[in-house]
């Protein structure tokens, strides 16, 4: 019996140690000791090559480098409306009498963001979600909406689908987006939600805002920026800059990027290629130019410019690249 209540014990207290997901011991079947953990490998990571820089003009020296990762911005709206490049001007660097810079035309004001709060008259005009809108009349509160009859007029837009709200009408062939998807009108409504049980709206897909906040980027930008001394007077250096976007690593669950897309800072588009989700790609620029004497006057004889990087989806909502 004493050597049957012994076993008894041991098995019970094996048992018991296996339970709260501990390994008995020989030695002290009672006092388990921990389970060893698995050790975890991390997964080595590929470090982005050096990029190769573009070759400064003959007589730019002293290049000086900076590099830092970059990410991807909120979802946004590309502008539509290229800018032309400005025509470079070829000056001679020799010994000039300064003129003063004659002071250029006030630019018109932008479009304001649409506030609920705010009174708006006929011909004002408003940005909302990546519209820009004319009021047709006085009105306080009605959202800007593409379509209908309401007080707003839509005159500028991107290609991104418009919020649906209650008090908007939509006509047939309007999309709308709400819930994260885009609906299409099959005819006259209003005040009806979109949705699986509605008569009214057609689902088209889910929206590219809602799918393209999902995307993940890793990158890298680096900047070479030389400068060039033999400039005379009333100039007082030329420079040099060019900088290397590298796309290392783009995330894209639901496959919705579908261009590379790249503006100058000023949101004019210089390029657009197709989307290839692999690693390596790359977006080059070149920036040169004359720094003169002169507070706040612009570079002369620009040529090139710094470029942003975008990724977009085919109906043009974008994310840019930046720092």
């Amino acid at each position: 019996m004493k050597i049957t209540s012994t076993v008894g014990a041991l098995i019970y207290a094996t048992l018991a140690a296996l339970a709260h997901g501990y390994t008995p011991t020989p030695d002290h079947p009672d006092r388990p000791n921990p389970l060893t953990p698995t050790p975890v490998i991390p997964t080595p990571v590929t470090p982005l090559p050096s990029p190769v820089m573009p070759t400064p003009p003959d007589g730019y020296t002293g290049c000086n480098y900076y590099s830092k990762q970059v990410s991807l911005k909120p979802v946004g709206v590309t502008p539509v409306l290229p800018q032309p490049s400005p025509t470079p001007v070829t000056v001679t660097p020799a010994p000039i009498t300064p003129v003063v810079a004659p002071v250029p035309a006030a630019a018109p004001t932008p479009a304001s963001a649409w506030q609920a709060e705010q009174v708006y008259t006929a011909g004002q005009t408003v940005t909302y979600q990546g519209g820009e809108y004319r009021a047709r009349w006085w009105t306080q509160g009605e959202r800007p909406q593409a379509g209908g009859w309401g007080a707003w007029e839509l005159v500028a837009t991107s290609a991104a689908v418009p919020e649906w709200v209650p008090e908007q009408t939509f006509v047939a062939g309007q999309q709308a987006s709400y819930d994260g998807k885009v609906y299409r009108a099959r005819w006259w409504t209003q005040g009806e939600v979109p949705g699986p049980q509605s008569g009214a709206w057609e689902y088209l897909r889910l929206d590219s805002r809602v799918s393209l906040a999902q995307v993940d980027f890793q990158g890298r930008l680096t900047v070479m920026r030389c400068r060039n001394y033999g400039i005379t007077s009333p100039y007082n250096v030329a420079f040099f800059e060019a900088g290397v976007y590298q796309i290392d690593k783009v995330t894209d669950p639901l496959q919705v990027v579908t261009a590379l897309k790249t503006t100058s800072e000023a949101g004019s588009v210089i390029t657009t290629r197709p989307w290839r989700n692999e690693p390596g790609q790359e977006v080059v620029y070149t920036y040169q130019g004359i720094q003169t004497d002169e507070v706040n006057r612009p570079p002369l004889n620009v040529v090139g410019g710094r470029q942003i990087p975008w990724l977009c989806t085919a109906d043009d909502v974008c994310r840019y690249i930046g720092q």
